[in-house]
């Protein structure tokens, strides 16, 4: 914390304005997400900055403390820096909910969690933006990752919001699992060192075939009846036919 203090301190000091957070090679949808209607609304506390920095770098060290030092300056800055920061950060979530180490996973949720603690209605323009996600994380293969991300959601829409909430990104959420599955989502383009390309795939269609097989047991109109049987029909995803999608595929038509 110190030092990124010191280092804020000093890229305030230096006579050039601080830039937006910029997110290099990993992140593919920066310049669709980052709206600058009003470059007042980019520029806020250097150390969330800094902070949302650290969670785009290869090293696992590196994004494990930038989400830590997100969750205390959440707590410490002011309103303001909290919401204009929030928009970047929902650009950040959906690289971050995937992430190759449970522990980054676990530790993102917690923050989204902050924010929409912090900013209650202000945060509302951006949630589109990461609720499918978070809602896909109730299915991750780790069940601490799964079951804080379902507490997290709970927790911040209480009683039938909850309900309210699902219903809403349902939908999107199997649409993004459709992708993963089928291998086109660009979240499956490896950014981190602690898994192969190989890996990163059968873990996300492993895990959206699990939000599949629940997606399977709501309510259900004929369209996404159909397209869901639809894709499984297709050839070129008969590989993809595990003992997991056999039980979607027969749930859907029975």
């Amino acid at each position: 914390a110190a030092s990124s203090s010191h280092a804020a301190e000093l890229l305030t000091n230096s006579g050039y304005p601080l830039q937006i957070v910029t997110f290099g090679d990993c992140e593919p949808f920066t310049t669709t997400s980052l709206e600058n209607r009003d470059a007042g609304e980019n520029l806020f506390d250097a150390e969330i900055q800094i902070a949302l920095r650290k969670t785009t770098k290869r090293d696992l060290h590196t994004r494990e403390k930038g989400l830590k030092e997100l969750r205390r300056l959440i707590d410490e800055v002011a309103f303001d820096d909290v919401r204009k920061s929030f928009k970047h950060f929902a650009v950040l979530f959906p690289r971050l909910a995937f992430d190759a180490t449970a522990t980054v996973r676990s530790n993102v949720i917690r923050v989204l969690g902050d924010y929409i603690k912090k900013l209650r209605r202000n945060c509302e323009p951006y949630l589109e933006k990461v609720l499918s996600y978070a809602i896909l994380m109730m299915h991750d293969s780790y069940s601490q990752v799964a079951n804080e991300s379902k507490s997290m959601l709970v927790d911040c829409f209480p009683n039938e919001k909850y309900g309210i909430l699902i219903e809403m990104f349902k939908e999107p959420a199997c649409v993004i699992a459709l992708k993963f599955i089928s291998g086109k989502h660009s979240l499956l383009l490896r950014c981190e060192e602690e898994e192969t390309e190989e890996q990163r795939y059968v873990r996300l269609a492993s895990q959206s075939l699990q939000y599949l097989h629940w997606f399977c047991t709501q309510s259900l109109s004929e369209e996404q009846r159909n397209r869901i049987i639809d894709f499984f029909n297709n050839r070129s995803y008969r590989r993809l036919l595990t003992s997991s999608s056999q039980v979607i595929h027969i749930k859907i038509i029975s």
